[in-house]
């Protein structure tokens, strides 16, 4: 059925910006490859798309939210309240202040050594690993699963203790995310998002069983050609 559906779509159809740069993008969702950055967005705006309906006080941010976030917090730190390009960043830190959003989800690529993962260190560094975790407000907490079992990197946990502390004087506790351990290569985007959508919505998503994930991957592309 997905190769039947990616065929009927014209070589040049205009793919929404928020689910990649091209048809080929949704193509690697067939194969057993690692999944670039648009595959995910692609993944979290289908889920984005099944909250709408719940009205929850939660928002699920693109892959691109964090990365920014990453780069304020390492370069421009002291111009963060001020400078233009940071006013999404702060526009999302209002509606956790006012309570509108209360709880946010978020993937995140990481580097993995073997023993432990980093953010890596500029753009020319390639990641190889895909993580997620929630941060909610009201419990003050920041859930972080990954399929591989490390902890989160400590940079990240700077940056995100970081941003929120400069709108909330409570210290972030950090506990675990539920996620399905993987036993392979290629899995690991697929796990973190699915890690997401159980959290957000458990009694529609379950934690995928370990193993291949293929099929999961299938069912992806089938959700955003459809």
């Amino acid at each position: 059925e997905a190769i039947k559906l990616l065929t009927e779509l014209p070589w040049k159809y205009r793919i929404p910006k928020t689910m990649g740069d091209h048809i080929s993008d949704l193509a690697l969702f067939c194969s057993e490859k690692w999944l670039r950055i648009s595959q995910v967005d692609t993944m979290l705006e289908i889920l984005r798309d099944q909250m709408r309906s719940k009205n929850m006080p939660a928002m699920v941010k693109n892959v691109d939210f964090l990365q920014k976030l990453i780069k304020v917090y390492r370069h421009t730190r002291n111009s963060y309240a001020d400078d233009a390009s940071t006013a999404f960043i702060r526009g999302l830190t209002e509606k956790l202040k006012t309570g509108e959003v209360s709880v946010v989800g978020l993937a995140v690529p990481v580097r993995y050594t073997g023993s432990e993962t980093q953010l890596p260190f500029d753009e020319d560094i390639i990641s190889n690993h895909w993580c997620s975790f929630i941060i909610d407000t009201n419990e003050r907490t920041i859930h972080y699963g990954d399929s591989l079992g490390p902890p989160p990197p400590p940079e990240l946990l700077d940056v995100l203790n970081w941003w929120l502390g400069l709108s909330f004087p409570t210290p972030f506790s950090l506990v675990e995310l539920p996620i399905t351990q993987q036993a392979d290569t290629f899995s690991c985007a697929v796990f973190a998002v699915n890690a997401l959508s159980h959290y957000f919505l458990p009694s529609r998503f379950s934690l995928l069983p370990n193993g291949l994930c293929l099929p999961a991957r299938v069912e992806a592309l089938v959700g955003a050609i459809n």
